[in-house]
This record gives structure tokens, sequence and C-alpha cells, in this order.
């Protein structure tokens, strides 16, 4: 009788069939990893065209002449570094209050010591501001580590403000006002979503903190001529322009993290870029010219992320809903908002990267009519403020203003109709007068304020209050 085949035995033993397992398994993570790098590293030629519009679409309007990009970076980068070097130390021992407190202070300092402030005046003075950008910058080490010492600044330069108009330095004030305004006009510029709304909250803060200047003191009448003509400068947030910037730029990300083949990032790119989808996440070949045949579209693979071509048409789909959505008005644009049949798209699992790009844009629109009520509200207290130099009183209607301080009486843009305004006597903040928005209801509650820190979201409070602007 013939003996039995010893290798074969050896073979089917548990053990072999694990490392054979375990073999196969490392090829397929070793493949992924090998082919995932490519795409990291190789980002397919599409993405240029993309790039090119949005480069040409953050440079339209802007004229011709030197870039101060590279000057204000450098600024920023200074300010950024001496900020972090006074708060690594009280991080370290967990003083997380200290630390900020650390970090203004060093900031401020650098600002006088290194002639700092001297070097961004010289780089808001330049006509261009162009910022260089790479698909994987666009995520990650280009664009968005600066909005950070940018804000810093913003509130450096406001405090500044007040402390000079408490000095009755009115050319200092000035100055460090126009320069709040054209460090939030540059910020907005730049083509990312955390731009466009950093820089509209800068504006914001410097409007803000003039109005609290009128509050306080007496401002010269000569003095509110020229805070007018800076007001005048803060422009309508171009809401068009930058959805259609965040649109290229969602599908630029679309294309290079699908890579030239079609296939999706891989696991640790995707944790690099803070993208977490729960579930697995991994790689699937699709076929770009016919979506139809791929395992994403026959529903099999529902934990993989989609195709290039089925994330793109989706993206588009939403930006224009939102397009449509922003010339609403304020009180009804978001109503029946989110579309539930794109929402519920959007956070299927292998719509992974959408659901971290879309959702949230809504704020954007929003701080976009923000901003025009505070350029508009500051307009009108710098109009009463010249009227109380020379009549020693506030108005007693704001179509008192009309013609001589303001051509006409503006509504307000959150409601389509007038602004709130009263006279005051004996307010524990010292004011003569209240101007106030109705907010998205359009009722008028007198003023009547309830301070949850809403911020924008406060136009949309409907619990019987106003919004104050002075």
């Amino acid at each position: 009788m013939p003996e039995p085949n010893k290798h074969r035995k050896r073979w089917y033993r548990p053990r072999n069939v694990v490392l054979t397992v375990l073999f196969a398994i490392v090829l397929v993570i070793g493949w992924i990893c090998l082919d995932g790098w490519r795409v990291y590293t190789d980002a397919p030629e599409s993405t240029d065209e993309y790039r090119a519009e949005m480069m040409a679409l953050c440079a339209a309007g802007q004229p011709e002449g030197e870039d101060g990009w590279p000057l204000l970076a450098g600024v920023l980068e200074q300010l950024d570094s001496a900020a972090e070097d006074a708060r690594r130390p009280l991080w370290q021992s967990g003083d997380w209050d200290r630390a900020d407190e650390a970090g203004h202070a060093a900031m401020e300092a650098a600002l006088d010591e290194l002639g700092l402030l001297d070097e961004l005046r010289r780089a808001l003075a330049l006509p261009r501001f162009v910022r260089p950008w790479t698909t994987e910058g666009l995520l990650m080490n280009e664009l968005l580590p600066l909005t950070s010492p940018t804000r810093r600044l913003s509130k450096n330069l406001t405090q500044r403000m007040r402390n000079a108009a408490e000095r009755g330095n009115w050319t200092e004030t000035l100055d460090l006002m126009r320069l709040t305004i054209q460090l939030g006009d540059v910020t907005a510029r730049q083509p990312t979503t955390i731009h466009a709304m950093t820089g509209a909250s800068i504006q914001r803060r410097a409007l803000r903190t003039v109005r609290d200047i009128f509050n306080e003191r007496a401002v010269p009448s000569e003095v509110s001529v020229e805070i007018a003509a800076l007001v005048a400068i803060v422009d309508d947030p171009a809401v068009a322009q930058q959805l259609e910037i965040e649109r290229l730029a969602t599908q630029n990300i679309l294309h290079w993290t699908h890579g030239s083949r079609g296939y999706a990032l891989p696991l640790t790119t995707l944790f690099d870029a803070g993208v977490v989808s729960g579930g697995l996440v991994a790689m699937s070949p699709v076929d770009p010219a016919n979506d139809d045949r791929s395992l994403l579209r026959a529903g099999v693979a529902r934990w993989y992320l989609a195709s290039r071509g089925e994330c793109g048409a989706l993206a588009d789909q939403w930006y224009v809903v939102l397009k449509a959505q922003a010339k609403q008005p304020f009180a009804t644009r978001w109503d029946g908002w989110p579309p539930q049949k794109l929402m519920t798209a959007i956070q299927s699992p292998k719509h992974a990267l959408l659901a971290y790009f879309l959702p949230g844009l809504e704020r954007l629109v929003d701080g976009a009519d923000a901003l025009i009520v505070e350029r508009t509200a500051t307009h009108l207290m710098s109009a009463i403020e010249q009227y109380q130099a020379i009549q020693t009183r506030p108005p007693a209607s704001l179509g008192d203003l009309v013609p001589e301080w303001i051509e006409s009486v503006p509504t307000d843009p959150i409601h389509g109709g007038p602004f709130g305004y009263k006279l005051l006597t004996d307010d524990p903040a010292g004011r003569s007068y209240l101007l106030y928005s109705f907010g998205a209801d359009g009722v008028d509650n007198g003023g009547l304020f309830h301070d949850d820190g809403h911020g924008i979201a406060s136009y949309r409070v409907d619990d019987g209050s106003d919004v104050p602007l002075n």
C-alpha cells in the first residue's frame, strides 16, 4: 500500500493556511500602498485645469502690479513663530489660559520689536495678492495653517485701535482700521471657505470696534467722515464667485484623491487629511468611462469610496442648489434645507470625502449678509456721529440724516425692512441711541436682546429679541 503524501498533510495544517492567508493580505496591502503612494505624489494632469480656473477667479479684479503675498506671508509666519514659542511651555504644563495670553503678548511684542507692523503696512499697500498653492497644500500645509495667525493679528490690531482712540490719536486709529479691513479683504480672496469666512470675520471685528469707539467717546466730525470713507471700501462679499471657487476646489481634490485611474485615496492619506468616515475605507478600481460596470454602482461594496465621476457629479449638484439658495432672501433662504435626496446621498459612507467638504457652506452665505448689515450699521453710525457733532444731539429718526449726511435711509438686508432706531436716556452703557436689526422674523421688539452668544446665528433666533448694532 503506497505511503500517504506527507507534503499534502503539511499544507493543510491550520498554521500553514493562516500563514498563506496572511501573506496574501500583506501582498494586497502592499499593492494598495504602492499604488496609493503613486496617487499621493503624482496628481493627475486633469487637476491643472481646475487649478488654473481657481487661480484666475482668485486673481479676478486685482490690478496689475507687485504681488504682496510673499511679504504678507513672511509677516504672518514670524508672528506665528513668536506666539508658538511663547505658548509651547505653558501648553506642555497644561496651563491653557495663560498660554493664550502669552501668545497674544508675544505677537504684540513682535509687531513692535521686529518692526513687523511696518512690514504689514508695506505688504498691504501692494496691489496684488495671489497666493500660490498646490492640490496637496490646499488640504494640509500651504493655505490653512496661516489662518490662525491672521485671526490673532486682527485681534491685536483692533485692540491697538481701541487704545489709540482712548489716547485721542485718531490718525493711528484710522491707520489701524484701514490695515484691519485690508487684511480681512486679502484673506477673504484666498481659495478656501475657511479663508472667506475668516476674512469676513476680520472685517466684522473691525466694524464692531469702530462702533464701540462711537459708543464710548465723542468722535470728531472730520474723523467720522474718514471712517465713513474707510467703511465704503468693505466690498459686498462675492458669494457666487466664492462658491464657484469652492466647487472647483472640490473637483480638484476629488481628482487628486482618486488618482488618474479613478482610484480612491488610501486610508493613511485620508487620516492625514483629517477625513474619518467610519467603517472600512478601501480602494476600489472603477472604470471612469463606464461607471455602470463598477462594483460601487452595483451597490456590492457599500463601504468603498465612490468613483471620481459619481463624486464629482454629486458635488456639482450640491453647488448648483446652494448657489440658487444663496440668491434667496435671508429670512426664507434655508426653508426646506438641506435637500433630503442630496443629503442622504452625501451621508452615504462611500461619499466620505463629500460629507467632509460640502456641509457647512451655509455659514459662508449667511456671513456675507451679516457683513453687509454691519457695514451698513457702521456707515449709519458715522452719519449719526457727524449729525450729533453739529446738532449736539442725535437725530430723532434716521430720516433726519437725509439728504445732508446720507442719500437715503438704507434697508436691513436681513428682513428687507428698515433698521430699528430709538433714542435712549439713562442707558447703563452710556449710549444716547440704539441702532438694531429686527432679525430674520422682521418683528420690532424694541431692541430687546438676549445675549446667547449666537454670533451670525443671532439674526435667525426667533425668541422675541432683536440684534443690537451699537
